[in-house]
């Protein structure tokens, strides 16, 4: 499962490249570089993305990412 996360952030890295961001980063990745699975190997501890959200990512329409993002934000601890 980490060679799969080490391929993933691999493939975010080279999307990232100045020119790839010009033309299809439109959202932020919520990835923070601390990629690592949880114990079940569902989803990365660091950016909180399951892993068929990690593999989606590149090819994600910005309303997918503006989704993902919004389903990450709900796990947030709430103030009280």
């Amino acid at each position: 499962m980490q060679a799969i996360l080490d391929c993933i952030y691999a493939q975010f890295q080279l999307q990232c490249a100045p020119d790839a961001r010009k033309h299809r980063m439109t959202i932020a990745s919520p990835c923070i570089k601390l990629c690592q699975l949880d114990a079940a190997g569902q989803y990365c501890i660091g950016c909180q993305r399951t892993l068929d959200e990690l593999r989606r990512w590149s090819k994600a329409s910005d309303d997918e990412k503006q989704i993902i993002i919004e389903r990450i934000k709900l796990l947030e601890p709430q103030p009280s």
